[in-house]
């Protein structure tokens, strides 16, 4: 009796969220209908009642903010459009709207803050989207010579550190180790705490020789991302080669515990003996 008494309680509260839900959309509707042919109070009305529904959804400030601004109400437009952009960080409609309503009453510097603001997460958001097209590509096809040309995309847009990153391995894969360290070294600049930088580039010092300077990168990686397999078989190769022979088996183990596939041991089993 108590199993069913339980589960009478835990239907009756998903369909009371299935109804609110139901209802939040109903009204932000009905709102958007009257504010199209210009019934502020009504659509006022309408997101004020969706708000009270759900007293969280930044979508209902956004737009009873819009209604407000389009009715000359600045004052009442600013806390709106405010509580909603506190709810939706880089909501990018909300800085137009800040821009402009501070531009309104007259607040010059805040209306130039909002639109920077609003220039710069358009040219994020742009850039970010490059990167992803050329990661699909990378990943997909691996075709080199198209997905770095999206990244290349990406970097004259906004700089972020992930598209050097990913030239700087494109670059690795293709066995030119002094350009990788480059891109990676660009990345890290943009980037002090990117693990798969230092690590990659601890990966091309390695394949350049300089087996001391692998283990100082591979360290900084494994210092911000200690679950990093690659990094601990990276550094074990530098090790090995610096014949510090039991800091590169620790290494090579420790890669292996955490997942590392294709981990060659150099150590041969003599030194276990």
């Amino acid at each position: 009796m108590k199993k069913i008494v339980i589960l009478i309680i835990v239907f009756s509260c998903y369909i009371s969220t299935i109804a609110q839900t139901d209802s939040l959309a109903y009204f932000l509707k009905k709102g958007n209908s009257k504010y199209m042919i210009n019934d502020y109070f009504g659509a006022l009305q309408d997101f004020s009642e969706a708000i009270r529904i759900n007293p969280s959804n930044y979508e209902a400030y956004k737009m009873r903010g819009i209604v407000h601004y389009s009715n000359y109400n600045y004052r009442s437009a600013l806390k709106d459009m405010e509580k909603s952009a506190n709810l939706n960080k880089g909501c990018t409609e909300c800085m137009f709207y800040l821009s402009k309503i501070h531009e309104n009453i007259g607040d010059t510097a805040k209306s130039k803050k909002y639109l920077s603001e609003l220039k710069e997460s358009m040219l994020y958001s742009s850039a970010s989207t490059h990167i992803r097209n050329g990661n699909y590509i990378l990943n997909k096809f691996k075709n080199y010579k198209e997905a770095e040309g999206h990244y290349i995309k990406a970097i004259d847009i906004y700089p972020l550190a992930e598209a050097f990153y990913k030239i700087g391995y494109i670059r690795l894969q293709e066995k030119k180790f002094s350009e990788s360290i480059v891109q990676f070294d660009k990345a890290i600049a943009l980037d002090s705490t990117y693990y798969l930088a230092y690590a990659y580039k601890g990966s091309a010092l390695l394949s350049l020789n300089n087996y001391q300077e692998a283990v100082t990168y591979c360290s900084k990686s494994i210092a911000y991302s200690p679950g990093y397999a690659d990094a601990y078989a990276y550094r074990g190769n530098a090790y090995y080669y610096l014949s510090i022979l039991d800091k590169a088996s620790a290494d090579w183990k420790k890669a292996k515990e955490l997942g590392a596939k294709d981990v060659v041991e150099l150590l041969s089993t003599s030194y276990n003996k």
